[in-house]
This record gives C-alpha cells, sequence and structure tokens, in this order.
C-alpha cells in the first residue's frame, strides 16, 4: 500500500487472519489482483473488501461467544442413564392389568 493510514494497516492485519473467498489467497498471504501485466499484490487497498468483512464478522462472533471458562463445568457421566426413573405414575400396573401378559414369568 502506499502510505497506508492507521485504519488502512489495522484492516490489513485483520484481514490476513482469514483466507479470501475473491482472489483465493490464504491465510497469512496478501490479497492479490490480475491486470495485463500478470498477478500482484493489492496496492491501493489493505485488501478485497469481502475478506475484510468476514474478519470483522469472525472478531465479532469470537467476541459475543461466551468464554469456557465463564461456562458452569458440569460432571456427568456420558454412560449414565440420563431417562428419568420408571415412577408409580408411569407404570402400567397402577391401571389393571395389561392384556396379553401374563403375570407369571416362568409359565407355570
Amino acid at each position: 500500500m502506499r502510505s497506508p493510514d492507521l485504519q488502512q494497516l489495522e484492516d490489513r492485519e485483520l484481514a490476513l487472519t482469514v483466507s479470501c473467498r475473491y482472489c483465493q489467497a490464504p491465510t497469512g498471504k496478501p490479497c492479490t489482483t490480475t491486470d495485463n501485466s500478470g498477478t500482484h499484490e493489492l496496492i491501493n487497498f489493505p485488501a478485497h473488501l469481502g475478506r475484510i468483512t468476514r474478519a470483522q464478522r469472525i472478531q465479532r462472533l469470537i467476541a459475543e461467544r461466551p468464554r469456557s471458562t465463564e461456562m458452569p463445568q458440569t460432571q456427568t457421566d456420558p454412560h449414565a442413564d440420563t431417562l428419568p426413573a420408571a415412577t408409580d405414575a408411569h407404570s402400567p400396573s397402577n391401571h389393571g392389568p395389561v392384556v396379553g401378559i401374563e403375570r407369571r414369568l416362568d409359565g407355570m
């Protein structure tokens, strides 16, 4: 960039944190443009506008996301049964006999 001001330098540094979807420049590499003399870095702009906007959006989302230290840490057993235990209200025995099921399981 020719004589960049502070805002352009900040935009360029921020834009380098993401890849450019316009020119396919990878993260950490400056945006490029193609003309009659070939491909070269952008001269008058810090990066493509879409790349700057995307980097600002990602930065804002990271800032708004709650930190992991602020989140409550609950210790749960992954093998524990997460279904509620059967109670009398859910048991079919309080509604009378169930048709088709024998009371005795031993067959006698």
